[in-house]
């Protein structure tokens, strides 16, 4: 499902007008999250297997700078660290795959 299509709006519209219903802030997230792993699984199912561990990381990463206040911007630079290497590895691999496929060929 891509931001272009016609199915993604329907979508988006319809989890719009639940979030709004939904009052309770609590119930407003998990709907959020639910939403983010279904978009996710409906172009790859793996993706949502990947974010679910991204969400496990960073949740106890959170519990870690909440007990330990001292050493808080650790656990926040470790979960900066992760996600944007996670982000990174997506948006570059393939990139990186093809220019040392080609010159382990030459």
């Amino acid at each position: 499902m891509s931001f272009t299509h016609q199915q993604f709006w329907f979508f988006f519209a319809g989890i719009a007008m639940a979030y709004w219903l939904v009052k309770e802030k609590r119930w407003q997230n998990s709907l959020l999250l639910l939403a983010s792993y279904i978009f996710y699984g409906w172009i790859q199912p793996w993706l949502a297997l990947m974010l679910g561990i991204s969400t496990l990381v960073d949740f106890f990463l959170a519990r870690g700078m909440r007990r330990f206040t001292a050493r808080k911007y650790l656990f926040m630079t470790i979960g900066v660290i992760l996600n944007l290497g996670v982000l990174a590895f997506f948006k570059y691999a393939d990139f990186f795959m093809k220019d040392l496929a080609m010159v382990a060929g030459s």
